[in-house]
């Protein structure tokens, strides 16, 4: 998961649902994009390394200078996704043979009424005293028909079971025009009491303590000495 683009492919491969995109090592490569607006991410990192309202441009001229701001920043090439304004989601799966869906976290941009702001920034994790912090909330369990929350499901396990993720994985999604759209695949999701895991979990009647009981007997089945013991 740490090739943002590699995970796409193999998630197309397995017709799920993405935005359009493209990696650009030089800024020229974008010269033919006309999916607008779009946002530019770094295409190794994670926790939204880079992303701040500026990483969403609405013409040719501001996609080539964010492109060449992220080659430099970060020295690795730019990963170039169409943006998808809609609803936003973080959904936790717990599990390998059997695979249980969390009650999904809806991400609550509605304090922000410029398209660039709606989207999980760096400092909208990291940063307590930005606006993004305190302005994004979270809605849980997010309100979805019942036919939604089966789509999502079934496109959630699918990128699970596909990526190859082990234990527990956090998958974000967006919504648009009744589509569910794969938007990053979190192999490694933050697990902190306050994390959206968490908060998942707890929705589902799981102590703190309790989740991770779980996910230590799932990865405990794997070892040689300790399986008979999990």
């Amino acid at each position: 998961c740490q090739d943002k683009q590699k995970v796409k492919d193999l998630l197309q491969s397995l017709q799920i649902p993405v935005p359009a995109g493209l990696v650009a090592s030089d800024p020229g490569q974008t010269a033919g994009w006309t999916r607008f607006p779009a946002i530019v991410k770094a295409a190794h990192e994670h926790s939204s390394l880079g992303l701040t309202p500026e990483a969403v441009v609405s013409t040719p001229a501001e996609l080539a200078a964010r492109v060449e701001w992220v080659i430099t920043q970060f020295r690795q090439p730019a990963l170039v996704e169409e943006f998808i304004d809609g609803r936003e989601f973080h959904v936790a799966l717990v599990g390998n043979t059997r695979i249980t869906m969390l009650p999904p976290v809806e991400m609550d941009f509605s304090a922000f009424k410029d398209y660039r702001d709606r989207l999980c920034t760096y400092d909208a994790k990291f940063t307590p005293e930005s606006e993004h912090f305190n302005k994004i909330g979270t809605i849980l369990p997010a309100p979805l028909s019942t036919a939604e929350r089966d789509q999502m499901e079934t496109l959630c396990k699918a990128a699970y079971r596909g990526v190859g993720c082990r234990d527990y994985a956090r998958i974000d999604i967006r919504m648009r025009d009744g589509i569910f759209y794969v938007l990053d695949v979190n192999a490694n999701a933050d697990l902190c009491a306050e994390s959206s895991v968490a908060c998942a979990a707890e929705e589902a009647g799981w102590s703190y303590g309790q989740m991770g009981n779980r996910l230590v007997r799932l990865a405990a089945r794997r070892h040689a000495f300790l399986s008979s013991a999990a």
